[in-house]
Order: C-alpha cells, then structure tokens, then sequence
C-alpha cells in the first residue's frame, strides 16, 4: 500500500493468475503507519522486512520448503554499485543465490539473468506484465543508478551484469 496503484495491481494479478489457474495469495498491511514506529530508517527497508516476515508466514502455514525471489543479475549489479558509492565494502559480494532466513531457505533462481533478458522473455511469449512507476522516479538511490549511471557502464562495458555477477561469485 506504498503506491495509489496498488489496489489496481493486486486486482489485475489475482484476474490474471485465475485465468491460469495459479494459487494467488496476497496481503496488505499499512507500511507507512508501520514505519513510523519502527527502528528501520527507510520505509524500502520495512516493506521488505514485513514481506519477509509475511512469506515465511505462509511457508509455515502451508508447509513450503522455500521462498524464491526474482531478483535479477540486473538488481545485483544496481545493489553492489550503491553499496560501492555509499562505501561499504563488506557487501560487494552482493546477494548470495541461496541463504537461510529463520532457518528456511531463500533461493534466487534469476540472479544470473540480466532484466532485460526477461523482458524479453515476456514480450516473445506474449506475457502480460506491470512495471512499477515508482522505478522511474528519481529521487530514490536506486532508481539513479539504474537509470543514470548504469546506461553509462554499459556503454564502456555492454556485459557489466555478466562482469558484476561473476565478481560477486568470487567475493562470495
């Protein structure tokens, strides 16, 4: 509920995954009341932190072996440049492709696919998909380095994804 779009999303998901027959499961909790009483300092970081909190709900619920994400080469090389730029040097390592979190394992099957690569994917087989506007606003960390500087990496370097994710390999 971080976004007037939301409620939209959530609807043309749960219409989409009943015309395929998917399991469609979603929650909704007020993030930013939340916020605003958490020790986190960014309201990013409480969203990701009750996502987390809701799918390892659901992996007990309905007894899951595991959670997967879709973070891609394309999201690790953003998240090692910001914590290069922020200065941290314990993190350039990245996300790791499999990691336990209250002891159940988190896998990310794409972390070796570059986004673009999967938008591809989606547009060939004729996939319907939402792109989040709020990936297109500037004023968040991220979304600088997705759209300004990484355009420019790939202009010296046009496999910087494949680069990145094979140096975070070795740091790990």
């Amino acid at each position: 509920q971080l976004r007037k779009e939301s409620d939209e999303e959530e609807e043309w998901l749960k219409q989409y995954c009943q015309e395929k027959g998917i399991s469609f499961l979603s929650t909704r909790e007020p993030i930013q009341e939340i916020h605003q009483t958490s020790l986190q300092s960014s309201l990013e970081a409480v969203a990701r932190e009750r996502r987390y909190h809701w799918l390892l709900e659901q992996v007990k619920h309905f007894s899951f072996t595991k959670i997967a994400t879709a973070h891609t080469a394309t999201d690790q090389v953003e998240l090692v440049l910001m914590r290069l730029i922020r200065g941290g040097v314990s993190g350039l390592g990245g996300m790791k492709p499999f990691h336990e979190l209250k002891g159940c394992p988190v896998i990310r099957p794409l972390l070796s696919i570059k986004r673009s690569q999967i938008q591809e994917y989606l547009e060939v087989h004729h996939v319907p998909y939402r792109e989040d506007p709020s990936n297109d606003e500037l004023h968040f960390f991220r979304n600088r380095v997705r759209h300004t500087l990484l355009p420019l990496l790939r202009q010296e370097n046009p496999k910087i994804e494949t680069h990145v994710t094979e140096l975070c390999e070795y740091l790990q």
